[in-house]
């Protein structure tokens, strides 16, 4: 997952990132083990604001229960 300001640009016409987020629960709930991956990091302008939504997003919809909190 990337920062969707990021994909826009380097993957277009791909699902949205927050459509790709809120399907992990129901991938979760189908079975399949769900890992995210946050790669290329992308270091620009604002990088660090970007990659902060995009944590919160992951957060805010990802079912508590789905989360391996340690």
């Amino acid at each position: 997952l990337m920062p969707q300001y990021y994909a826009d640009y380097l993957e277009p016409k791909t699902s949205q990132i927050s459509h790709r987020i809120k399907a992990i629960n129901r991938f979760i709930e189908a079975g399949y083990d769900v890992h995210v991956n946050f790669s290329p990091v992308i270091v620009a302008n604002r990088w660090l604001n970007h990659y902060e939504e995009l944590f919160k997003e992951l957060n805010n919809n990802v079912n508590f229960e789905y989360k391996n909190i340690y």
